[in-house]
């Protein structure tokens, strides 16, 4: 898995420049604590050569629920359906993990110990099943598409931290592993200003809009730094 350290990590020489990105994910992909202006938006205006579709819908879940039709599966499958150049010709699949999942207690599942990577054997109503589900559908349609996942910073005031830990510490090191995909880990990520993990609504003393969200200045000074030279690091 991918580990960000400033001085020793600095990718200049891979750029972006003619990349194709789809971004999916919710609240944290969307901005929901910046107005709806994300590190997403910031890896396009700093890109100008770089395609980024960003398919963001707040208090989505990776997992299909029964009383809703706007999860990451079936967004990303009416996306495809309404552009069939999407995903085929991107370059990067990025997806969130999400934290609404946990939120409302979905079923985690299992990583799924066969080889047998069709769609059609994962449960995706739960959240591995999920993860798994978009990680074939994907390569089905292009098998060369990098596919990565990130996790992000959650304040420890926010209820359901541990369970979210827990499943970024010992599940997707597991799916990393056995779906070989890509994986920026920024829960665990170690700011070097420890003030700045604290709400602050201002934008101008902290790093977070509430206990999940990132303010403008967490998204600009914090997450877009190290997202993009994570993408860097891809190619």
């Amino acid at each position: 898995m991918y580990k960000f350290n400033k001085d020793k990590n600095k990718i200049e020489d891979n750029n972006l420049d003619d990349k194709s990105i789809f971004a999916l994910g919710s609240s944290i992909f969307y901005g929901a604590g910046s107005g709806g202006y994300s590190f997403v938006d910031l890896i396009r205006d700093h890109n100008l050569n770089t395609k980024v579709t960003k398919e963001t819908v707040n208090g989505t879940s990776l997992a299909n629920l029964p009383n809703r039709n706007d999860s990451y599966i079936q967004r990303l499958i009416n996306k495809v359906k309404t552009n069939p150049d999407l995903i085929v010709n991107d370059d990067v699949l990025l997806v969130q993990l999400s934290t609404n999942d946990f939120n409302i207690g979905i079923n985690q599942g299992k990583v799924t110990p066969h080889e047998d990577l069709t769609i059609d054997k994962f449960d995706n109503s739960t959240i591995t099943g999920a993860i798994e589900y978009i990680i074939s559908y994907a390569r089905e349609l292009n098998p060369d598409i990098k596919i990565a996942f990130i996790s992000f910073p959650i304040l420890s005031s926010w209820y359901k931290r541990e369970v979210y830990k827990k499943y970024n510490d010992e599940v997707m090191p597991e799916i990393v592993k056995k779906r070989n995909i890509h994986y920026l880990d920024l829960l665990n990520y170690e700011c070097e200003i420890q003030s700045y993990y604290k709400v602050d609504k201002t934008n101008t003393k902290g790093f977070f809009n509430d206990d999940i969200h990132p303010n403008k200045l967490g998204y600009s000074c914090f997450i877009y730094p190290i997202v993009d030279n994570f993408l860097r690091s891809l190619f």
